[in-house]
């Protein structure tokens, strides 16, 4: 059992791009990033060229999302859309049922609340009403996907679930909000975004997922999210057209909400996990998610197959495992289709209780559709042991030998404060689906620390698995990660036969905050073990080469000496995105500190005016490290900005006055990480 409104950060939502391919050296980078002591969100958009390097600048420059939205008028310029029941309607006050008003406030007290939630700044301290004071409106961005969606040719929004109440749509031309949507199972607590001392809530923090379906012969585009630690909710809009001339017009874009009083919904829990989109083989179309965590109807883990079009349920499918008191829930699933044919055959999914399941939907009939494991039995097709948490979406490929399928995953949950101080150790396994009965042996693969002049690496064993069918003969493989790390976040993944992923340890305590560290794994998908060529550039030279090898280290028919792990650095990170670069691919990901300055921070600004120049200067100690920042407005418009990093290297650059200092803020030589604007590491980074 954990109270999801305590949930640690644990993990981000991964970098998104206007394409993954930047190969035509003018894409845009969409960067998140939040202040954990006001708990206000942005988003930023920078040029990204065509190899990988970020520009100070963008598209909205010097604009973010937040300081856009912050200049709209709450009442006539924002679009904001909820239920009241089975009815879509504008947020206001007269729309809301009775007992959505209740929740909000009296006569007096509740549209006050209403219009704060909309945006209203009046009544924020010290002036009316007297509800905390906001650094923007826009609320942090945590774990919440930003989807870039192209609609047409010319135009791409951005999808993006906040912790101030809303899924918000933006232009990802001009950082404009198109509209925002409020699940309604949420008006309830919206009252607590208002309260002093602020006490951080999650909202709209799951997972989203967007796809062009073929409904009743229209394709369409459908977006279902969740909310994660924000409720036991899901729900669906239709975004085929996201152009909205009032906030009638955005209403009709709600299809349906499900939450745990709808009809065959007892069972959905807090909707931890992405939910997915695909056909089944009767050909409808479907949303395919797992039932989340603290289901305290049963407290089994189970797979919902729901009508995409109209929210109906069509088929539970209830693993068992689970008890009310100790409840159980079922996360990201992972949907394989076996037969090329463009329909869900199989879907992946693991639990909180470290099972690893399969679903049976091959045929036309759905209630036949259940678990099933590689004997034709109902069991787990994994068990952990010992049994640790699967939080994150199995990654499938076909198995090596052309029969049946490898499939993989890794272990850990950042739900409780107990669990980013947990040093146990957690594991990445491989399960062959379709191994013979006679292969009952499990395959173990072992990490050795490596620390040489290039830095601190790891490498792992090369043992082979025996996957020809007799006794003793393996069905999967183990790797035992080092104590404290475990693997959140959506989503690991696979490329050329190795699995990739972000393994954290918020353990881990450095001389200088933030503490924590991360590391990027590439392991074997078939084996576990060490891939057969260098996937790191360790010296930065170009090249992959001998020079990359972990020199501490001596080779043998076992031990390849190629690393396998990359140390990332401190604070919370995303899983990686993928992207192809001129040349070389490489991997992008979110990066925050995640630090309140009142631990271990302490920031000192003093405006003064020195000859005719306004200058202001910003000091930012951690611990015993300090990092300065100076501006001095120059009498021609321009703007120095003068920044001593920790390292005692210096940085000079000009801009425009009206420029924000936050875009040019650069990597410090020397460092491995940028710095924004308060000396924190930065929100993002580029690692080849």
């Amino acid at each position: 059992m954990f109270t999801p409104a305590s949930q640690p950060t644990g993990w981000l939502s991964r970098p998104s791009l206007s394409n993954n391919h930047l190969l035509s050296n003018a894409e845009v980078i969409y960067q998140l990033n939040y202040d954990k002591n006001s708990w206000r969100g942005d988003i930023l958009a920078k040029y990204i060229n065509n190899q990988a390097v970020v520009a100070s600048n963008g598209p909205w420059n010097p604009n973010t999302a937040g300081l856009l939205l912050d200049a709209v008028n709450y009442d006539t310029g924002r679009k904001i859309i909820t239920r009241n029941g089975s009815v879509n309607i504008a947020f206001r006050w007269a729309n809301l049922s009775t007992t959505q008003q209740a929740s909000m406030g009296d006569a007096t007290t509740g549209p006050k609340r209403l219009n704060f939630v909309r945006g209203d700044r009046s009544n924020e301290e010290p002036s009316g009403a007297l509800y905390r004071t906001r650094d923007s409106v826009l609320g942090d961005i945590l774990h919440s996907p930003l989807v870039v969606w192209k609609q047409d040719l010319s135009t791409q929004r951005l999808y993006v679930g906040a912790n101030d109440g809303m899924l918000h749509v933006f232009n990802a031309a001009n950082g404009q909000e198109v509209f925002a949507y409020i699940p309604s199972m949420l008006i309830t607590n919206l009252k607590n975004l208002s309260t002093k001392p602020y006490v951080h809530t999650y909202f709209v923090d799951g997972g989203i997922a967007l796809a062009n379906v073929d409904i009743s012969g229209v394709i369409k585009t459908i977006l279902v999210g969740s909310l994660g630690a924000g409720g036991k909710g899901l729900y669906a809009l239709d975004v085929t057209n996201t152009t909205a001339v009032d906030e009638a017009s955005a209403a009709s874009k709600i299809k349906w909400e499900i939450t745990n009083a709808s009809t065959g919904y007892t069972a959905l829990g807090y909707t931890y996990g992405s939910p997915r989109m695909g056909r089944l083989n009767d050909g409808t179309a479907v949303a395919i998610v797992g039932n989340g965590y603290l289901n305290t109807s049963n407290g089994h883990a189970i797979l919902y197959l729901i009508n995409l079009d109209t929210g109906g349920l069509i088929k539970a499918i209830d693993t068992g495992s689970g008890t009310v008191s100790s409840p159980n829930g079922l996360s990201t699933p992972t949907l394989f289709d076996s037969n090329g044919d463009g329909k869900v055959d199989l879907v992946y999914a693991g639990d909180l209780d470290g099972h690893l399941w399969k679903f049976n939907l091959s045929g036309t009939t759905p209630s036949l559709y259940a678990v099933i494991d590689n004997s034709g039995g109902t069991k787990a097709l994994l068990t952990t042991s010992p049994l640790q948490a699967i939080t994150t979406a199995p990654v499938v490929m076909t198995h090596s030998s052309g029969v049946g399928s490898m499939v993989v995953f890794a272990t850990g949950r950042f739900l409780t404060s107990s669990d980013i101080i947990d040093t146990t150790q957690h594991a990445v396994y491989g399960v062959w689906d379709g191994a013979p009965a006679l292969n009952t042996t499990q395959l173990t693969q072992t990490l050795t620390a490596v620390t040489d002049s290039l830095g601190k690496t790891r490498i792992v064993t090369a043992n082979v698995p025996n996957w020809t069918s007799g006794t003793g003969h393996h069905n999967s493989w183990k790797v035992l990660l080092p104590a404290g790390e475990q693997v959140t976040g959506e989503f690991p993944f696979e490329s050329n036969g190795r699995f990739y992923f972000m393994a954290s340890n918020p353990t881990t305590v450095n001389a200088v905050l933030p503490n924590g560290a991360s590391w990027l794994y590439e392991l074997q998908m078939h084996s576990g073990g060490s891939p057969d060529a260098l996937v790191f550039d360790r010296n930065n030279d170009g090249l992959f080469n001998t020079l990359d090898l972990a020199t501490a280290c001596t080779p043998t028919a076992l031990v390849s000496c190629i690393p396998v792990a990359k140390l990332m650095g401190a604070g919370v990170f995303s899983q990686a995105t993928a992207v192809e670069a001129n040349g070389f691919d490489t991997l992008l990901f979110t990066n925050h500190p995640d630090t309140a300055f009142g631990a271990g921070y302490t920031v000192k600004s003093v405006v003064s005016t020195v000859n005719g120049r306004i200058k202001t200067t910003v000091t930012t100690y951690s611990n015993n490290a300090t990092y300065t920042r100076v501006e001095e407005t120059l009498s021609n418009g321009l703007k120095t900005i003068t920044q001593t990093y920790r390292n005692g290297v210096t940085v000079v650059t000009s801009v425009s006055a009206g420029n924000d200092s936050q875009s040019v803020i650069t990597s410090s030589p020397g460092e491995t990480s940028s710095l924004d604007r308060f000396g924190r590491q930065s929100w993002w980074e580029i690692f080849q």
